[in-house]
């Protein structure tokens, strides 16, 4: 089953969603044909994530401001150095304006990466990107099919 608000950071804070997939959804509709297509794929429900509004942001806790001071320096210092600032500003203004961020964490499964994406982008997700160890890929292409 699908998970609506999890903590990401229940075993540690996370800079950011590694071997995740993410998707933008302006709003909830599509969300339930999108869980059906996952089940009709080889992604696993447990594996989906779903963020929606104050709460979504507070979970993401991209800043890290609910984790102290040293893991928000050290954040500060990790996006002096990395592609995922404007990314993670585009999620929380999403969830800010009342849509929905999926993620998708495929363990680092090449097969389960591409499945994610290809079901994120038929279903109308934005700005789907993979965030890799080092670096985010953009998947922002229109949906295929």
């Amino acid at each position: 089953m699908a998970r609506i608000n999890p903590d990401p950071h229940d075993a540690g804070y996370k800079y950011s969603p590694t071997y995740h997939v993410t998707a933008i959804f302006d709003t909830f509709q599509p969300i339930p044909a999108l869980l059906d297509a996952f089940q009709s794929s080889e992604i696993d429900e447990a594996a989906v994530e779903i963020f929606a509004g104050q709460k979504g942001i507070d979970r993401l806790d991209f800043r890290g401001k609910h984790h102290g001071v040293v893991v928000r320096m050290l954040h500060d210092l990790i996006m002096l150095l990395s592609d995922e600032t404007q990314l993670q500003a585009k999620l929380e203004k999403a969830l800010r304006e009342g849509g929905h961020v999926v993620s998708i964490d495929t363990k680092g499964d090449l097969k389960i990466r591409e499945t994610a994406i290809e079901v994120l982008k038929e279903n109308g997700g934005k700005d789907v990107s993979y965030w890799g160890p080092l670096v985010v890929e953009r998947h922002d292409h229109a949906a295929v099919g």
